[in-house]
């Protein structure tokens, strides 16, 4: 990581992406996780904008990374370790495909994060500031993230029944006040 000519290697990128997930694999069967790979993602996630080009490997590795990122955050309560204001991050609300959308999902889910378990305390303004982003993705989001089939939790089931037409859908949940969990839709 200390050579300049490894941190530009999209492929060492992701290499280091696939074996932080083998940790998080091996980690839950032995119980512990000692997120050695994580430096490393954040190493080269956090490099700056000049080799982060939309649509490359590197920016797909960025995307995973940053989930990978969320995911420890929540478990460490911790804030999340990337750079979130570089080229590939998009917050603004202008039409796009809806991979671009979920990303703009997972960036709003960081920033959540960022305001929880950040050094800095979260006021109400801060608070007031990503609910209002929140409605507002809700609000101007494609209509293909609307579920094509949706039935009630019944019996056992923890969770409603759900699909989508697309993988870049699942996932994106929204718990309300009373404590049930929502599909952002």
């Amino acid at each position: 990581m200390n050579h300049s000519s490894a941190i530009r290697d999209e492929n060492l990128f992701a290499a280091t992406i696939i074996l932080r997930m083998l940790e998080e694999m091996d980690g839950s069967l032995t119980g512990q996780d000692n997120y050695s790979h994580l430096l490393g993602i954040q190493t080269f996630a956090n490099i700056g904008d000049r080799y982060m080009v939309p649509g490359s490997l590197r920016a797909a590795s960025f995307w995973v990374g940053l989930r990978q990122e969320i995911y420890i955050a929540i478990l460490t309560q911790q804030p999340v370790k990337l750079n979130l204001n570089n080229s590939l991050v998009d917050r603004s609300l202008a039409p796009a495909d809806d991979y671009t959308w979920s990303n703009r999902a997972i960036i709003l889910l960081a920033d959540v994060l960022n305001s929880c378990f950040g050094d800095t305390p979260l006021t109400t303004q801060r608070w007031t500031s990503l609910n209002d982003a929140a409605e507002r993705w809700t609000s101007a989001r494609p209509a293909s993230f609307n579920p094509f089939f949706y039935r009630e939790r019944t019996g056992i089931m923890a969770f409603p029944e759900i699909w989508h037409g697309s993988s870049c859908h699942s996932g994106l949940f929204l718990a309300s006040n009373d404590d049930t969990v929502h599909k952002l839709d």
